[in-house]
């Protein structure tokens, strides 16, 4: 694997290890539409170099504002986007955002450049967690090192109580369901849709850590947020 700087072609380097190879359909299909390498590293692009996992409904809201309030640079919300997108800006997990490619995401940061704040960019959306292939081609395809460069964070919280709040978050959003319902449609694993089991936490990381260092990658603590937020913070 290749990629084009100043005419000529490099080859990409990573920590000397074999890297994973991703067949997801979906994935390549808009992987497939981005921006050429040379076209993505143009310095007015500014792209996140933070990226918050998840889980949902583990605290990652309020680990979130803690960062952005201590000077972390967040997405900004377009006319028409949900006031949230500036905390979360749901680029990996929703497949129309996805496939409008890089610099539809680099104008959610677009202010971070301009105002000189580009050390820690974030997007903390809580969905990420189930999206490991679609991060990796994504940074693998921007630079030589801008996946050895990128950081990333998730908080768990245990996975029974995790979706009944989540449950409960859905039924005030969407409607009347039972608890069994939900689980029902969490144990059936459907990839990449609204019952994507998020639970699973370890099948997710160990994907993660398939493509970077374990020194990338931050794992907190809903239960010590709760208990010892100032830990959590230090952390």
């Amino acid at each position: 694997l290749a990629y084009k700087k100043n005419g000529l072609v490099m080859p990409f380097i990573h920590s000397r290890r074999q890297l994973p190879i991703f067949s997801d359909p979906k994935t390549v299909e808009l992987v497939s539409r981005e921006a050429t390498a040379e076209e993505i590293m143009k310095p007015q692009l500014a792209l996140p170099n933070i990226l918050f996992l998840g889980a949902q409904k583990a605290g990652s809201s309020s680990l979130a504002n803690w960062l952005f309030e201590g000077g972390i640079c967040h997405a900004k919300s377009f006319p028409g986007e949900p006031s949230y997108f500036a905390k979360e800006a749901h680029f990996f997990d929703k497949d129309d955002r996805f496939g409008q490619g890089v610099k539809f995401y680099a104008r959610r940061f677009q202010h971070c450049l301009e105002s000189g704040n580009t050390e820690f960019i974030m997007d903390a959306t809580p969905d990420y967690l189930t999206y490991p292939e679609r991060i990796f081609e994504f940074y693998f395809k921007i630079e030589a090192d801008a996946l050895s460069k990128l950081k990333l964070m998730v908080v768990l919280r245990e996975p029974i109580s995790r979706e009944l709040s989540l449950c409960n978050h859905k039924i005030a959003n969407r409607g009347p369901m039972t608890f069994k319902q939900h689980a029902n449609g969490v144990l059936r694993g459907e990839p990449n849709s609204r019952w994507a089991s998020t639970g699973k936490y370890v099948d997710h990381i160990k994907k993660f850590l398939s493509f970077i260092r374990r020194e990338q990658l931050l794992v907190l603590s809903y239960d010590e947020l709760k208990t010892n937020p100032r830990k959590t913070q230090w952390r």
